[in-house]
This record gives C-alpha cells, structure tokens and sequence, in this order.
C-alpha cells in the first residue's frame, strides 16, 4: 500500500510539473471591475446522488466542479450536451475522493465531444483505483494541469473566480485539501466548498478578510465537519445549497447543520429534495429556478 501511494504521489507531482506552464497559458488572469457585467452567468448545482457537481455557464465559456461518483457521468454528459457545451474552459477536481472524482474519469477519457481547457487540482495523492483512473485519463489525453494556490485569480469572461483554500499543506484529512471557490459575479458572489471542514475553514478565516457571500454550497455534503458557527456567520449567505443522496449511509445533511442554518434565516435547498439546482445571476439579482 505505501509503495502504491507513493507512487500516486510521484505521477500527481509529474502531471502538476509538466502542466506548470498552463499556469501562464490557460486564461485565468482576467481581473475585471466587480459590477462589470457582459451577460447572465448560470450555476447548476447537478443532482448527482451522494456526490458533488456543479456547471457554472458565463457568456461564452464554462467550467465544471467535480463530477460525482462514475455513475454521475451520464447527467452530467447529457447536461453539457443539452446545454450547448462542448469544450469546458476549465473542470476543478476539488480533492481526489471517488464522490468528487468519479465521473470525471470517462468525461476527460471518452470520446464523448466535450474538449478541456485545463483541470485544476491539489497537490495531493489517493491510493484509490478511481483516483489511479483520474491520473492515467490525464495523462493519456494530455490535459493541462493547474495546482492552486490560496489568493490565485481566475477569470472567465466576467465571472472572477478567487482560490480561498486550501490555505496550507500536511493536512491529515483529505478534505481538508479541498479547493474552494469564490466567484464573483458583478454584485452577486457564489462559495464552492468541496468537502472542506472544520480545519480548513478556521484556516481561510484567519487568512481572509472579508468572505462573505450570496450563495454558500455547503461543505461535505451537510456533514456536521463542516460548516462551523463561525464560518457561516463570515459567510452570511442568502442561499445555502446541499448536495446529498436521498437516504444516504452518512445521514447527510446532519439535523446539527440543517439547525445552524435555520437559525440564521439562510434558505436551504437540497439536491435529492429539488433535482438539480439552477441558480442565474445578472450580475445584480439571483433568480432560483
């Protein structure tokens, strides 16, 4: 097992070195003014069962945010599909779990249509088979690799992404690698967690000043190792979204979350109870749909 993950975390280390370039050559330095906007950008919080998936759609480009367990690829391929998208300017891998992972697999390794910009991803290994699947699916399609940092810009057309954590590294717990997002678009802002927990999130407090956002996905699928007191209060969201399974072996979202979130007037909308989630910013106003 050791040689094995040892050897996961050489081919992570290969594919981030050779992908550094992509760093300068993807376009993911655009700083634009806050309350310029060009057009709606739409977020798709997907139905992808215990698992996370999000589209975010700006006027002429796309990104993806993790893509379920394996059996998510179908939604999210007939999503893309219907939608128009064929070339996804950038697909976030959060952190290297089978439910984040799993159905980015066949999306960057089937001959399905859809062309990447680039996958952006932490600096860390997992001993799984599906995170062994992930790495060979990059490498054999060639996919420009990102590693980010805390504090990184990323721009796509009028939507400003910021890279909050992982603030550092040697993190015990997986999760705690997870990338999260701010995404800025004109006055409305967005939060994408991973599976962040409470580590990790006293770690971006202490580093940010100001975190406060429109719309939070909350983190670990409503797990009680997220979503602290203090973390929700810096957020101060309108909406807060949940990704679960209905009836899943974790109990996600756990009743001590759900409770936090009531106690704050914080809407709370859930994958399994709703479908998928659409939200769509003008820039000033979320319409849920």
């Amino acid at each position: 097992m050791k040689l094995r993950f040892l050897t996961f975390a050489l081919l992570t280390m290969l594919i981030l070195a050779l992908s550094a370039c992509a760093l300068e050559s993807a376009p993911n330095a655009v700083v634009q003014e806050r309350a310029t906007v060009q057009g709606t950008a739409t977020v798709t919080f997907l139905d992808v069962g215990q698992g996370d998936s999000t589209l975010i759609q700006t006027k002429n480009s796309a990104m993806l945010i993790d893509g379920g367990v394996r059996g998510a690829y179908e939604h999210i391929l007939e999503t893309l599909h219907r939608s128009g998208i064929y070339h996804l300017a950038y697909v976030v891998a959060t952190h290297p779990h089978a439910d984040h992972i799993g159905g980015l697999v066949p999306l960057i390794g089937n001959n399905n249509g859809i062309s990447i910009g680039a996958v952006i991803m932490p600096n860390v290994a997992h001993t799984t088979r599906t995170y062994e699947n992930f790495l060979t699916a990059l490498i054999a399609n060639d996919i420009h690799v990102i590693e980010p940092y805390a504090g990184k810009i990323i721009g796509l057309d009028d939507v400003i992404f910021t890279v909050i954590g992982p603030v550092s590294s040697g993190h015990r717990n997986l999760n705690n690698y997870s990338i999260v997002l701010v995404m800025d678009h004109g006055y409305n802002s967005f939060m994408f967690t991973g599976d962040a927990e409470h580590e990790s999130e006293y770690e971006i407090l202490d580093t940010f000043e100001d975190i406060s956002v429109d719309v939070l996905r909350v983190a670990h699928h409503g797990s009680r190792t997220s979503s602290s007191a203090a973390f929700l209060d810096a957020a101060a969201p309108r909406y807060a979204v949940i990704s679960a399974g209905l009836d899943n072996q974790y109990g996600h979202p756990h009743n001590v979350i759900l409770n936090r979130l009531n106690e704050r007037g914080i809407e709370t909308l859930i994958t399994f109870e709703l479908g998928d989630i659409i939200m769509v910013s003008d820039g000033t106003t979320i319409e849920v749909r």
